[in-house]
């Protein structure tokens, strides 16, 4: 067997992630600068929907570019601003998750489910019949438009804990229209359909990418977004007259990326 000279033995050509260097932080500081712009409008959507600091939004927004620079590659066909805005959306979603809820229940919702837990695990607890629903609500003092709407949203709380999101009381000083406002998203957010609700929680609550969603899912990235864009048409037209969630809904639906 002839043996070969190691001069003559070219190297295997790199595969294209190896050949993916980290961008000095001259350039990195450029990009950044250069597209710094995208940060602000994103952080007011996400001020507006969660009653967040801007200022703080805009920090985490900053953070985000600077992964998103950084991370970039150049050789890649899509465009940096899209790539940096799944980013910059990312860290702010993050953030939001850890510090505060982007959809909190009102007080009373929790004050009205302690009560009827407690008037259940009386029920179950002797040998007469379970208290019916509406027995439930008779001793609450609830009419059945009251009681409609205290299990649409209980129904929205068993949802999103299953989504792993944490909603803390609302506080007492929160202004009635705030109340209101995120009364209705809760309920539009309830209607949809199982499947588009848990991609909405997914993409625009947890921020993750229409790739993972679709994997979790078993369906296609292109599904996924087209699924997204329909459910965030389907809540725009139920709270057309609600001017924060129709930039919230628009931001989510432009700067998602695959």
């Amino acid at each position: 067997m002839a043996m070969l000279c190691p001069s003559t033995v070219r190297p295997l050509p790199e595969r294209p992630s190896d050949t993916i260097r980290p961008l000095e932080p001259a350039r990195r500081n450029r990009r950044v600068a250069r597209y710094r712009e995208l940060v602000r409008p994103l952080a007011v959507h996400y001020a507006r929907c969660s009653n967040q600091e801007l200022e703080d939004l805009i920090q985490v927004g900053l953070m985000g570019l600077m992964r998103a620079a950084e991370g970039f590659d150049d050789s890649r066909q899509d465009c940096f601003p899209a790539y940096a805005r799944s980013h910059i959306r990312g860290a702010i979603l993050h953030y939001l998750r850890d510090q505060a809820p982007v959809i909190r229940l009102p007080r009373r919702q929790v004050e009205l489910e302690k009560s009827v837990r407690r008037l259940e695990g009386r029920a179950h607890g002797v040998a007469d019949a379970p208290l019916t629903p509406l027995e439930i609500a008779a001793r609450l003092g609830m009419d059945a438009a009251a009681w409609q709407r205290f299990e649409r949203n209980r129904q929205l709380s068993r949802i999103t804990s299953l989504e792993g999101i944490d909603r803390p009381d609302v506080s007492p000083s929160e202004e009635p229209e705030n109340r209101e406002r995120r009364d209705r998203v809760a309920r539009a957010l309830n209607q949809l359909e199982p499947c588009r609700r848990r991609i909405v929680a997914a993409v625009v609550m947890e921020g993750r990418s229409l790739r993972q969603v679709g994997a979790e899912l078993g369906i296609s990235p292109m599904t996924v977004q087209r699924r997204l864009k329909s459910a965030l048409a389907e809540l725009a037209r139920s709270l057309a007259d609600l001017q924060d969630w129709g930039a919230c809904s628009e931001g989510a639906a432009a700067s998602r990326s695959i």
